[in-house]
């Protein structure tokens, strides 16, 4: 009781959503009260909850369709959970405009191109590391782009500015050093 996981507020600031993993919920609060207002189940989302700035839909982080680390949009009102990326994605936020979010993605698939030699270098464990990207997809995952990919590095927590011309993200040396 009191707590709060992965609060994001509405847009208008009135209402808090919060991600309850263990009880399997996504509860939203009236800020003034901090009584329930609405409880949705999470639909496999487990971190990373966030709210849309038109209010409509959550974006989170899901272990969904037997694939883990995905990003899903969800629909407050009819609880419609659309995937927009697979495998190995987190750290999702939404585009100013609502029209999509904006991603960190790793696809294992992408080799090294020295057999792993910079990854432990770094003291990076295996070759599967070797690609970061930040990527965006439209709320309905059918248009999905690159922005930026870097070897070796880690690229999480990427944001669009308000007029949606810049990103800023972070760019780490090694997997959780922040």
């Amino acid at each position: 009781e009191g707590d709060y996981p992965w609060a994001t507020l509405s847009p208008d600031s009135k209402q808090l959503a919060c991600l309850y993993k263990k009880e399997g919920k996504i509860r939203i609060f009236d800020v003034d009260s901090l009584k329930m207002v609405k409880e949705v189940p999470r639909q496999g989302i487990f971190w990373q909850l966030g709210w849309s700035p038109d209010g409509k839909e959550f974006c989170g982080t899901a272990n969904v369709q037997g694939e883990d680390w995905n990003i899903v949009t969800y629909s407050i009102a009819s609880g419609k959970l659309t995937l927009i990326s697979r495998i190995l994605d987190c750290t999702p936020d939404w585009f100013p405009d609502s029209r999509g979010c904006i991603y960190s993605h790793r696809n294992p698939g992408l080799g090294s191109d020295d057999g792993g030699a910079a990854a432990q270098r770094i003291g990076q464990s295996g070759t599967n590391y070797s690609w970061t990207m930040i990527a965006m997809a439209d709320r309905e995952g059918k248009d999905r782009k690159l922005v930026v990919a870097e070897q070796y590095k880690h690229l999480y927590f990427a944001t669009l500015s308000p007029d949606n011309k810049y990103v800023i993200y972070t760019r780490l040396d090694k997997d959780g050093s922040l």
